[in-house]
């Protein structure tokens, strides 16, 4: 009997998690609706802050000096770039006020966690009251997971910060470990957890996976967890790391693994949205790069290392737009040389543009309306020299791009061997990546989108619940469920017209 009581507990539990998890996965599916939870301009606008609050460590005490500037600009520069980090407005402030403003921090996250919870938990489709708040949690949401993350822990943090028994962060001293501090302590505590937790379920489901060209969204939010974390380690070197050799290396090494995981993982299906945040990470590394050369020739007569990182900015710059021009532009012919599966999938996003400019091209010429044509011919001589250069390797007797330039001019044939090709491509990338369910989602919605067949969607269904799950393979499934759900609605009503 007490085992059969212990049962239906756990089962109550898990239903309760399940029911918990579905609610999670509905509200942040509705309110992403397939579409990002930000302008264009916003996002430029926000990751613009996010790399001053990243640079502006290079130029807070003690690295301020190195750079060898008169003191009255070193105070200026330093203020400018630590106001984007609210640096200004909490160092100079009393342990009493520190406490209120901490306080009051920690009062809005919590409202704001049961604004989000009740959101959830209680959301109701076509309710005026409900929308008005979903629509505040988007116009917050990248406020307080980009903007606010850094100062927030700052702020927090730095209550840790014990010298010869006192606090010295703040305009009094105040002995560690006494009343006052005990209370700092706990408040900090609590507003880094509560923090942490609000950040990581807000940034953990803001993406959306269908790969699309119309509108401009966050393909994975495995990228901004790491940033998250990268962002938390310059707070900690800033505050408890005294050894400058140290904290310039951990600045250097943690901006140059940014460069190397964003280069290795896709975060937007923009690419001018992509190349930005890329040249975010490589500014971050030319900047801690030439920090380090400062703090080695501070004791030279060196005075020109300012003047040497000012100058290299615009060097960097173009050179990465070259290089992020060239890797987005190029295509891999060998699919057994790709190791990775987001780069699969760019090369598969690349691919399914191409062709569909070759196919919006067709059906401007046949309908007269030649808008984008500058854009269409550019894409089609890409398009056409990617398949002369995988014609030439390609030793295979039913190639669909071998047939398509034997076809020229009839443009249904064309298009089922681009089709076809596009088929093969990915079934190809399957077989080499076969954990991953985007790439089969992606081949779903490929034969959803362009009607090619639909019998192979059930197959794929069946082959993607076989898989192992972790919470965030669990959101892309249900969102893509989603998604297909309403493209197989479309799909019945045009064969009903």
């Amino acid at each position: 009997m007490e085992k059969l009581k212990n049962y239906l507990i756990n089962q109550d539990i898990l239903s309760i998690k399940k029911s918990l998890k579905l609610k999670f996965f509905d509200y942040f599916h509705y309110m992403l609706d397939g579409k990002a939870t930000t302008s264009f301009f916003t996002l430029y606008l926000l990751h613009s802050i996010e790399l001053i609050q990243l640079i502006s460590f290079a130029f807070s005490t003690p690295f301020t000096i190195v750079w060898k500037l008169s003191e009255k600009i070193n105070k200026n520069l330093r203020n400018v770039l630590e106001a984007f980090r609210l640096a200004p407005l909490l160092s100079n402030v009393s342990i009493l006020a520190a406490t209120i403003i901490s306080a009051i921090f920690i009062f809005f996250i919590i409202a704001y966690f049961i604004l989000l919870m009740v959101q959830i938990t209680l959301r109701k489709e076509n309710s005026h009251f409900f929308e008005k708040l979903m629509s505040f949690t988007k116009l917050t949401m990248p406020i307080i997971t980009i903007v606010l993350f850094i100062p927030l822990n700052e702020l927090f943090v730095s209550t840790f910060n014990c010298k010869d028994n006192h606090i010295n962060y703040r305009s009094d001293e105040v002995k560690c470990w006494q009343a006052p501090h005990v209370i700092m302590i706990l408040l900090s505590i609590v507003g880094i957890i509560l923090n942490f937790i609000v950040v990581i379920i807000l940034t953990f489901f803001n993406f959306y996976h269908f790969v699309t060209t119309k509108v401009t969204i966050k393909l994975t939010s495995s990228f901004d967890m790491v940033l998250l974390l990268i962002k938390f380690i310059f707070v900690i070197q800033k505050i408890f790391i005294k050894n400058e050799y140290i904290s310039i290396a951990i600045l250097l090494i943690l901006s140059i693994f940014l460069v190397y995981y964003q280069d290795k993982q896709p975060l937007y299906n923009d690419k001018k949205l992509e190349l930005f945040l890329m040249l975010r990470g490589v500014l971050l590394v030319w900047t801690y790069f030439t920090l380090l050369i400062a703090k080695i020739c501070y004791n030279t007569n060196v005075k020109t290392m300012i003047y040497l990182l000012i100058s290299g900015y615009p060097i960097i710059i173009f050179t990465s737009i070259m290089y992020i021009n060239e890797k987005n532009n190029k295509f891999n012919f060998n699919q057994s040389s790709i190791n990775n599966v987001n780069i699969c999938l760019t090369q598969l996003r690349l691919l399914m543009k191409l062709i569909d400019s070759f196919f919006n091209e067709k059906k401007s010429n046949l309908s007269g309306n030649n808008s984008d044509d500058e854009i269409n011919t550019k894409n089609d001589l890409l398009l056409k020299g990617i398949i002369k250069m995988h014609t030439l390797t390609c030793l295979k007797e039913d190639c669909p791009l071998t047939k398509f330039t034997k076809n020229k001019g009839n443009y249904n044939i064309q298009k089922q061997c681009l089709l076809n090709y596009m088929a093969i491509f990915f079934k190809n990338s399957i077989k080499k990546f076969p954990n991953s369910i985007l790439l089969r989602m992606q081949f779903i919605q490929f034969n959803y989108d362009k009607k090619y067949n639909l019998n192979n969607i059930k197959t794929t269904l069946e082959e993607i619940k076989k898989l192992k799950f972790d919470l965030s393979s669990e959101f892309i499934l249900y969102c893509q469920e989603k998604e297909l759900s309403k493209i197989r609605r479309d799909v019945n009503d045009g064969n009903d017209e």
